[in-house]
């Protein structure tokens, strides 16, 4: 089973039954179905292994196309807010944000 990290708990999410991932646009990976083993990885934190998750839902998505209600849920912030956290994770990396395609993806925590 692939895993999925995320380097932080935004708007504490992960604790939910279902929440929400942004991540750049990658169809062989994130599709309907798709299970993944979440991890959390704060800072030096070791990695905390959260739960399996199921995908429900995806769809690709602009930065430009995202909304309030999309980004207080997926981040706790609102979309300005949302923006400049995703301008900063992806600072290192040769991503134009603003141009990139993303998957908004809706995930399903599995029963252990």
């Amino acid at each position: 089973m692939e895993a999925i990290t995320f380097s932080y708990n935004w708007n504490k999410k992960l604790s939910c039954n279902c929440f929400t991932s942004l991540r750049l646009y990658n169809p062989v990976r994130f599709f309907p179905g798709a299970i993944f083993e979440i991890i959390l990885q704060e800072g030096k934190t070791e990695p905390k292994r959260i739960c399996n998750a199921q995908i429900i839902h995806c769809h690709k998505i602009k930065i430009s196309e995202l909304n309030d209600m999309q980004c207080y849920l997926d981040t706790g912030y609102s979309k300005a807010e949302t923006t400049a956290i995703l301008k900063r994770m992806y600072k290192n990396k040769d991503v134009d944000i603003f141009n990139a395609d993303f998957h908004h993806i809706l995930f399903k925590r599995l029963p252990e």
